[in-house]
């Protein structure tokens, strides 16, 4: 091994959380490098300080306050084993999925319905002038044609 890769792992192999192969390689690099294994005395005398300058003792009272939360942890995933989760519910109280399927089928439909009214509009104005037409010659009385002198006539007459 390299002195760069033996320096990335030395505080894992100081902790003994490197495998045994590397263990092999990095304990054979240092019995060879003079440099490696003074960062590793160093290391050493490092954590020697820190625990006699820093002793850390947890509170008695940890001991049961974490057990208490494992208990307290297990027994409510006892109890909601065998009850279904609650489906996520939206704004209604309806499950978002239905929700969005629901307003989903509102939105073509509605598309739809607009689609249908256009055609239908379409079909409307395309007979319109004739029903126009047809209902303008039918609601308007027939007037007899009267040509020259003959109007004014029949206006004296009356």
């Amino acid at each position: 091994m390299k002195c760069t890769e033996v320096k990335e792992k030395l505080e894992s192999f100081f902790d003994g959380e490197t495998r045994s192969s590397e263990n092999d390689g990095i304990n054979s690099h240092l019995v060879n490098c003079d440099t490696c294994r003074a960062d590793l005395e160093s290391l050493k005398r490092i954590r020697k300080t820190m625990k006699r300058v820093l002793p850390i003792s947890a509170p008695a009272s940890l001991d049961s306050k974490v057990l208490g939360a494992f208990h307290t942890r297990q027994f409510k995933n006892q109890t909601t084993s065998g009850i279904v989760e609650q489906k996520k519910t939206g704004w209604f109280g309806i499950p978002k999925l239905a929700f969005a399927g629901a307003l989903l089928l509102l939105v073509l439909f509605s598309a739809l319905a607009f689609q249908a009214g256009r055609i239908s509009a379409g079909n409307v104005q395309a007979s319109a002038p004739n029903t126009i037409e047809k209902s303008v010659q039918d609601a308007a009385p027939a007037v007899p044609e009267i040509s020259g002198n003959e109007g004014a006539k029949a206006i004296e007459t009356k």
